[in-house]
């Protein structure tokens, strides 16, 4: 035990909850609702991530949990792009979090659904080598992503 407790010393860290939603077009039919539960999203088309990438394989992970499957229409990489689909897309649903689409929510382009029986939790990490020679851009980068990251 003592071991471990020397090794945490040895890293500087940040962490934090991240937000996430099934985020839809504004003109979704599903917006009116002000309770949803996983089962009502499910006939709808989804747009999603790639399987296995962070969100997406929590939200497979979460699914199976209520015996659910999602066959998405696509899967991309490119967040950016997943967002842009649905603010042309009056039916598809995706699962981001939420600093990926808050402007485009703020904007009235997309919405959040309130799905009462889902939970997924997201964690963004920072992890670091304290004891270790930290380069002057490494060192620029880290105090970047603190201070963008995990000091707002």
């Amino acid at each position: 035990a003592e071991s471990d407790k020397a090794k945490v010393v040895l890293f500087g860290s940040k962490e934090e909850s991240v937000n996430t939603h099934f985020v839809v077009n504004v003109d979704h039919p599903l917006i009116s609702h002000k309770q949803l539960s996983i089962k009502d999203l499910m006939s709808y088309p989804f747009i999603l991530t790639e399987k296995n990438m962070g969100y997406r394989r929590i939200l497979d992970e979460a699914l199976s949990k209520h015996s659910l499957e999602v066959n998405p229409i696509l899967e991309i990489s490119r967040t950016d792009l997943i967002t842009e689909l649905l603010q042309e897309n009056t039916e598809a649903i995706s699962f981001l979090p939420d600093f990926v689409t808050e402007k485009a929510v703020v904007n009235n382009k997309l919405a959040y659904l309130r799905v009462s029986d889902f939970n997924a939790e997201i964690w963004k990490q920072l992890i670091y080598h304290k004891n270790k020679w930290i380069s002057k851009p490494i060192e620029a980068f880290i105090q970047y992503v603190k201070e963008r990251e995990f000091e707002k």
